[in-house]
């Protein structure tokens, strides 16, 4: 096996959920046996049976999941959700029940402090991982969910359902920042990238990319010959792991949603993996759970680089495929471009082999693959464009580039073109020192080029328009951008020369600067090199763009500073990415801070002091959707509290409710607990929309007395 085998444990059921800390392992099979595994030498501590009364899940079921020495678990055929914490023993810690059926997914996240549960009812609750109250339900899909995924730093989910719909939510704010449909089921999800793109899994074998950000799928490809059942994201966070129901591992690179590799580990399905700094744990169908050492040969690969020894390197790297998805094969990245330069000289001298050799330990990854083929696809023309520069025939070098473009990728192709520059400053100084016979001097040397139709135009531009070209180069030599920009406008042959190319790489340089000094939040150099470079016509309406954008950020500065939230949110709506600014965190934080002390009052059912504590976000568009969230949280304990209460108008009191709401599912699951379901089917709902708050202002009860 290619991969580094370490160690084997046993359960008697089908291992469906895993997790680690620093001394020890927990699993949890579809049989409902809990596992505690020493990291030490990976015996077996405990195991329990947690319950006898309900049948096994299948071997695919995603409603278990664990965090840490936190594990939620559901019982077949049920809408409960037990949590247990199992630091130190297997200790059940709270129950959660508001799915009106089975409960199909779960995710416990312990660093936004969350558990998330999704079920055949087409919902997905959010609740309170200490108090283990609802605490937020996104919007409910017509089929059943399928699968539930979390950022790793943003507070993005992403929810799958069986109607082949995939919605992404910020629960923080309460809203939904996209959605798409694929072409089958999604089995599972991962974000990547800093959280701006979303691997997606489907059943029938795909794997693709949706990129968040710009709310659009980058592509889609078949992967898998048999139903992918698990999914995890490697060491380096730069590639997939995908284990089928045939056994086999694929390796996918994010970067272009490529395959690395795909080994068969075993004859039999796999249920679950989880990855970790040291191990991959890969469950198989038949209760076995494998480990594998993610960081055997490391030291080896490290080693062999610094020495230049690639083929050594790539031989640590093929006996432990591990590494193909570990941080150090960035080390080959950062060595390929020096590698591609040799390969282009052996090429052009004609010696293949050599080039082979240098090229072979590198080709594990499919875009320097294509960037080699594309290299060798044509050596004879090489051979041949090198034999003609040798021989000064740039007239025939030239021709044979233009017909194979990879030539310009060749050194030799920018001494020419260096060359070739020269020249054309050559013409500009024979016209200058003698007007009356220059043209023809230039025309003289200009002969053998008259064959290359791109550089006979220009070079006739340059002998017809010669004080022009001297002109724009003064101008550009005087950094008077203004005038060099003004000659472009009106003689657009000057686009044409290397000197124009010049100035798009620095209008390129500067705009990259400007960026950087933005987001380091230095905002005066920014502003000085933004000001000073106004006069470069390409960029000048990026440039004025990013001064306002400057101008934008320190008022939002100023007005954090001052605490001035209105005009804070005013300005977040002209440009909403600025929450994600450090400078936005205070107001963030803030907000956070009464959100979590306004959750605690709804709990209790004190919408009047929830109101109190919200109200002024509620005419911030950018905030409505989650201080709506905690409101509708206070309304159903408020209606909860009051089913006792005398001289209570039920059908006005649920009126109200449903003019915010409309008559949900945890309307109905209250009215039920308080015996009113009878009163509820009498309110007519059909105009009423969930989000009827956006519509009509919230009031502080929605308790009708008669």
């Amino acid at each position: 096996m290619l991969i580094k085998y370490k160690k084997t444990i046993k359960c008697v059921g089908v291992p469906l959920c895993l997790s680690t800390t620093k001394n020890e392992i927990f699993i949890v099979d579809n049989t409902y046996v809990f596992y505690r595994i020493s990291r030490n030498n990976f015996a077996t501590i405990d195991s329990k049976r947690i319950t006898q009364k309900f049948s096994p899940h299948h071997n695919l079921y995603r409603g278990f999941s664990a965090d840490g020495h936190k594990i939620a678990v559901t019982f077949a055929a049920t809408n409960l959700i037990t949590l247990f914490d199992v630091k130190e023993d297997i200790k059940k810690i709270g129950t959660v029940n508001w799915h009106t059926s089975q409960v199909e997914a779960s995710l416990i996240c312990t660093r936004s402090g969350y558990l998330f549960s999704g079920g055949q009812d087409g919902k997905v609750y959010m609740y309170d991982l200490n108090s283990f109250a609802m605490i937020g339900v996104f919007p409910q899909k017509p089929d059943y969910i399928s699968n539930i995924a979390a950022a790793d730093e943003k507070s993005f989910i992403a929810i799958s359902s069986f109607n082949k719909q995939v919605s992404i939510h910020d629960f923080d704010k309460n809203k939904e920042i996209a959605s798409f449909f694929t072409l089958d089921v999604v089995q599972n999800t991962l974000f990547f990238d800093n959280d701006n793109m979303l691997f997606i899994v489907c059943r029938g074998g795909n794997g693709g990319i949706f990129d968040v950000k710009n709310k659009e799928i980058k592509c889609s490809k078949k992967f898998f010959s048999d139903w992918p059942t698990a999914t995890v994201i490697s060491k380096d966070k730069r590639h997939a792991l995908i284990g089928t129901r045939d056994g086999y591992l694929h390796a996918i690179f994010l970067q272009d949603n490529t395959e690395r590799f795909k080994i068969r580990v075993k004859e039999m399905g796999i249920s679950n993996l989880h990855m970790e700094n040291d191990y991959l744990f890969v469950s198989y169908f038949d209760g076995v759970t494998e480990l594998f050492d993610v960081n055997a040969g490391d030291g080896d690969v490290v080693k062999f680089i610094e020495e230049k020894d690639y083929e050594k390197a790539r031989e640590a790297l093929n006996a432990n495929l591990m590494l193909f998805l570990h941080p150090v094969v960035r080390l080959f990245d950062k060595e390929w471009s020096e590698i591609v330069g040799k390969i282009k000289e052996a090429l052009m001298n004609g010696n293949l082999e050599s080039a082979n050799k240098m090229a072979l330990p590198f080709l594990f990854d499919n875009i320097k693959k294509e960037q080699f083929n594309e290299l060798v696809s044509d050596i004879e023309g090489i051979k041949k464009f090198k034999e003609a520069y040798d021989a000064e025939n740039y007239t025939v070098a030239y021709e044979l580039a233009e017909k194979e473009p990879i030539l310009k990728q060749l050194p030799i192709y920018d001494s020419m073109e260096a060359k070739w520059e020269k020249l054309l400053q050559s013409f500009k100084t024979i016209i200058q020192n003698n007007p009356t016979d220059g043209k023809n001097k230039c025309a003289v040397i200009l002969k053998p080029f008259v064959g290359i139709p791109s550089k006979r135009k220009i070079a006739q531009d340059v002998i017809n328009n010669a004080q022009t070209f001297i002109e724009a180069e003064n101008a550009i030599a005087a950094h008077d951008f203004q005038e060099y920009y003004r000659l472009v406008k009106a003689r657009p042959f000057l686009k044409e020369t290397p000197m124009y190319k010049k100035m798009e790489a620095l209008s390129l340089r500067t705009i990259e600067k400007v960026n950087s000094y933005l987001k380091a939040s230095n905002y005066s150099d920014a502003i000085k090199l933004a000001k000073s470079s106004l006069k470069m016509a390409p960029i000048e309406e990026q440039l004025k763009k990013i001064l306002v954008e400057i101008s934008d950020r320190l008022k939002l500065i100023s007005a954090v500073a001052s605490n001035d939230l209105k005009a804070v949110y005013d300005i977040v709506k002209q440009h909403e990415d600025f929450v994600y600014l450090k400078e936005f965190d205070l107001v963030e934080q803030k907000f956070k801070e009464k959100i979590k002390k306004a959750t605690d009052l709804a709990l209790s059912g004190s919408s009047v002091a929830v109101y109190e504590e919200l109200n002024f976000y509620f005419n911030i568009e950018f905030r409505l959707d989650k201080v709506a969230q905690i409101m509708k949280l206070a309304y159903l304990n408020e209606i909860k509290n009051n089913s006792e209460t005398q001289n209570i108008d039920w059908e006005k009191t649920f009126k109200t409710y449903c003019e915010y709401f409309s008559k949900d599912a945890e309307l109905k699951k209250i009215a039920k607990e308080i015996e009113k379901e009878a009163i509820l089917e009498k309110v007519d709902s059909e105009k009423d929309s969930e989000f009827g708050y956006r519509k009509k202002e919230l009031e502080n009860s929605v308790i009708v007395f008669f």
